[in-house]
Parts: structure tokens; sequence; C-alpha cells
């Protein structure tokens, strides 16, 4: 994990925030030195809005426990548990950003279409001006999280969750993007200031853990193994089987047939079937 690679770096300052949305009884509590139990009674005191799997959906809000229980920084990074950051210098990726005073900055912000599918959960709060970033790692100031602590919670107000819809409410990518912009806050792209830092980084392509070693000087996300790893590439399967063919032939081209398999749970020939029928599949879906 990437906190635990930057530990020796930035004593104290490490924090991990727990999701015990779950639980209706737990406040927002600072345990064992350096994790914060984010509860129930934490998101009822922001007025913010439960559900199953909201700290999937809403990761912005560990972005505001960590703010209240830890008041006294001007900006927070914040990095998902699947992120490795390849520098060979201890720090070196933090080191690039200390001149920007942006007060976001998201892994690839930018203006996102009418056919983006969250685009309708915030266009009409935000006057149809929709941005969005993928969040496995970003950089708040502490200004702009004072400011979004507060429209989200009326937000939370004014929208609500529907299980049958859950797009119809933001998502964190939709909502911090969008929102930061609506208040003239200053944001920035982390990819579009550093595209080769960023080459790994996406929601969908998963990283195998034996590849973070070959990927030097570069933001990896997801990496992961095991059933989750499986689910990933089975998702590819069906959405992206070209990219997934292109996956496959980076991952044998390294470590060979063996780990691909055991990696994916997939063989060639189930891969290329569906790399080479892709268009038919589209046309006929």
């Amino acid at each position: 994990m990437a906190a635990q690679q930057y530990a020796a770096q930035f004593p104290g300052d490490i924090f991990f925030v727990v999701d015990a949305y779950s639980d209706p009884d737990q406040e927002l509590q600072l345990v064992e030195g350096n994790t914060l139990l984010a509860g129930g009674k934490f998101l009822a005191k922001c007025g913010l809005t439960y559900f199953p799997k909201v700290g999937w959906q809403c990761g912005d809000f560990a972005y505001y426990a960590a703010r209240s229980a830890l008041p006294n920084y001007d900006y927070y990074w914040m990095i998902e548990p699947d992120v490795r950051i390849t520098y060979n210098d201890d720090g070196g990726f933090f080191r690039l950003f200390e001149a920007t005073t942006a007060d976001y900055l998201g892994s690839n912000f930018g203006r996102r279409p009418p056919s983006w599918g969250w685009h309708k959960s915030v266009a009409r709060s935000v006057n149809g001006n929709v941005y969005g970033a993928t969040f496995p790692i970003s950089r708040s100031s502490a200004r702009l999280l004072d400011f979004l602590t507060l429209r989200r919670a009326e937000y939370c107000q004014e929208y609500k969750y529907n299980p049958s819809d859950p797009k119809e409410f933001a998502n964190d990518e939709a909502f911090f993007a969008s929102f930061a912009v609506f208040g003239g806050f200053k944001c920035e792209s982390v990819a579009k200031r550093h595209p080769q830092i960023m080459t790994h980084c996406s929601s969908a392509v998963p990283i195998l853990e034996e590849e973070v070693p070959h990927l030097p000087g570069k933001v990896l996300h997801p990496v992961c193994r095991g059933a989750r790893a499986k689910q990933k590439f089975r998702r590819m399967l069906r959405s992206s089987p070209k990219k997934l063919a292109q996956r496959m032939e980076e991952v044998m081209a390294r470590f060979g047939e063996e780990l691909w398999i055991e990696s994916s749970g997939l063989t060639i020939d189930e891969v290329n079937l569906a790399a080479s029928g892709s268009g038919l599949h589209k046309r006929l879906g």
C-alpha cells in the first residue's frame, strides 16, 4: 500500500479512514493513533445519506471525515488501498505538486459529456456544467473540503438515493469535480500535468501485483490479485475484449501463459474469440 511505502517519509501524517457507515452508533473516532473510524453517527451529524455501498459510491465522505478529525492541514491527499506509486525516490511523486496551489488535483479531471453515466446526477445542480475525475488518488485543499462538506449535505437533502437507479445519486467522481468548479475553485488534472505517470491508472484495467516492480515511475491502479482480479478481467471480457487481449499479451510476454490463466481465470482462446468477435457482439447485443 502507498501508506506503508511513505510511512517513514511522512511520520504522523498518514491516516487510514475506515468505512463504518453501516454502524448507526459509531461516531467519528481516531483509534490506534492513525485510524479514523467514520460511522453512521458521523454521517447523520453531517447530513450525509447512508445506503449500502455508500463508501464505494461516495468516496468523498472519507475526505470530509479526515477534514473533520484532522483540521490542521492545508491540503489532504487521498489514496485508495489498491494504488501503488512506483517512484524510486521517496516522496518524489508528491514533490511534483508542491508548487501548485490548485484546490483540487483529480486523477483525470475534466469536462464530462451528457453521455457519461453520472452526468444526470449533478447536471441540474451545476447548470449542466458537469465535470468528473476518478478517485484512486487526489488532493484537496482544506477550504474546498469545508465548502463541499456543506454542499454535499445540501445535495443529500435535495436528492434521495434510489436503489433501482443508483446513478441518480451523484458519486464521488461527479460530485467532487462538478461542485468544485461550480464553487469557483481551481482544479487541475494529474494526468494532464504528468501524463507519463498515469498511463497505468484507470478504473477498469487491473494491474497484477507481479507487474508492479516492472512499471517504475507510475501511479498504478487498480492493483489486485485473486478473485478481484478475475472479476475485473471477466468484466473486461464483456465490455472491452480487444483491450483485454492487449493486456493478456502484455502479461504473457513478461510472465508466461500460466500466470495469465491463474490470475485472470481466462484461457487464451476465450479472450481471442471474444476480441475477434467483439464487433459482431456489439451489433447483436
